[in-house]
């Protein structure tokens, strides 16, 4: 974890896109960076403290410097982001009598910048993985893909430039087996930053198609977690913080976010002031101004 905390203060401090200056990577570029891991932290865990959700502290621990950071480099961070890496792995037995496992890792998104909205559906901070086509493991595993989209539930953080959007993904086993989850951030949700709001919790539940009366809410980790066939674990990984006071936010970039179905047009009014015609798919420029002018006194 030391060495993870030393490659994100490099990363954040010298590299190209934050400093003019070429930094190579040596000891001097480390030698001003003093790391404090308190023994039997979850940055430096003792035995036999469980360790195998380790990109877990990786990614809050960046996004942690970067809210950190935030009061003296505001255009070069970004707001909070999901800041979790989505791992799971699931497993049965054919009714051929093979065993079969599929790992898979799904994505998050990014918090909002200071020029642009947070990207959606997207590995974010530290991660380096590709999404397998579903359309291949169906032919191949015993599991169908129920859902998979970006999430509709909750909106993302407001902000004059918002937060990305996190996905919703439901696997549905087709035999008995396990299900081994980890994932972050279920019950603090992802930081704004300067005015932004706070993006959405992450969330994680289980329950069966021919029982559909009985939903199961995870916590953000567990392991060897018993299904039976058609039970589905349906993941919503967080939606990122927003950036910026939401009521500078662009009235058409609000417009545009209410007709794709990011979010409401009763969230457009109370989170950004943006007063939308659903009738004719248009924003009423006075009631807006006039709306605004009320939540800025």
């Amino acid at each position: 974890m030391t060495v993870a905390a030393y490659c994100a203060f490099r990363k954040l401090l010298l590299d190209a896109v934050t400093s003019d200056v070429r930094a190579p990577s040596n000891e001097g570029s480390f030698r001003p960076v003093k790391i404090t891991a308190p023994l039997g932290s979850i940055f430096n865990p003792k035995a036999p403290a469980s360790a195998e959700a380790r990109f877990t502290q990786c990614n809050r621990m960046i996004d942690l410097i970067l809210k950190a950071l935030a009061p003296v480099l505001p255009e070069r961070v970004i707001a909070g982001s999901s800041a979790s890496i989505s791992f799971a792995a699931y497993s049965g037995v054919r009714p051929s009598g093979d065993y079969w496992v599929f790992l898979e890792v799904n994505e998050g998104a990014y918090g909002g910048r200071p020029r642009s909205d947070g990207p959606d559906s997207i590995d974010n901070l530290m991660a380096n993985t590709r999404n397998n086509p579903l359309e291949d493991l169906a032919m191949h595993l015993p599991m169908i893909c129920d859902r998979y989209e970006l999430r509709d539930d909750m909106p993302p953080g407001a902000g004059e430039f918002r937060g990305g959007i996190g996905v919703v993904k439901a696997q549905r086993v087709l035999t008995p087996g396990f299900i081994t989850h980890e994932s972050e951030r279920h019950t603090d949700a992802p930081w704004g930053a300067f005015g932004g709001g706070e993006g959405t919790v992450g969330k994680c539940l289980v329950y069966n198609t021919t029982k559909s009366d009985e939903v199961r809410e995870m916590p953000s980790k567990f392991s060897g977690f018993a299904v039976e066939a058609n039970d589905v674990m349906a993941y919503y990984s967080p939606n990122g913080g927003g950036y910026g006071n939401p009521l500078k936010r662009s009235a058409r970039k609000v417009l545009e976010d209410v007709l794709d179905g990011f979010y409401s047009a009763e969230h457009a009014r109370e989170a950004y002031g943006v007063v939308v015609d659903l009738e004719t798919e248009t924003v009423d420029a006075a009631a807006t101004e006039a709306l605004r002018a009320r939540m800025s006194a």
